[in-house]
């Protein structure tokens, strides 16, 4: 079984999903932050609304990746996006809310893990 294709599906699914979570940290705010897992007070909105654009962003490559049909430059984006979610985590950990940090290290160990598939592929 080609699991080339399946491995190419799930990044457009991860595309669709990052883009879809930056639309709504750019349209929802104050929402998009307790989802997060950071308070914040109005002033520091405007940094939710720019992590939403930077998620947008990393969810329109993974879509173009998508077409570009491109496994081994797939794996490597995702192995990046790992480390911006690593970093999420992180952050979200020192803001003292340890539940909340775990669903960006589960993303990152998704990308890892997508990344590792990508590469068996190529």
């Amino acid at each position: 079984m080609d699991i080339g294709p399946i491995a190419l599906l799930l990044s457009l699914l991860l595309g669709i999903g990052v883009a879809a979570i930056g639309i709504f940290a750019m349209v929802s705010p104050k929402k998009a932050a307790a989802h997060y897992g950071v308070k914040t007070k109005d002033d520091g909105l405007t940094w939710v609304m720019a992590a939403g654009v930077r998620d947008v962003f990393i969810g329109l490559i993974f879509i173009l990746l998508y077409f570009q049909n491109d496994s081994a430059l797939t794996a490597k984006t995702c192995l990046c996006v790992a480390i911006v979610a690593i970093a999420d985590g992180i952050l979200v950990l020192k803001s003292g809310v340890k539940k909340a940090s775990y669903v960006h290290f589960a993303a990152a160990i998704f990308a890892i893990s997508l990344a590792s598939l990508l590469i068996l592929i190529s």
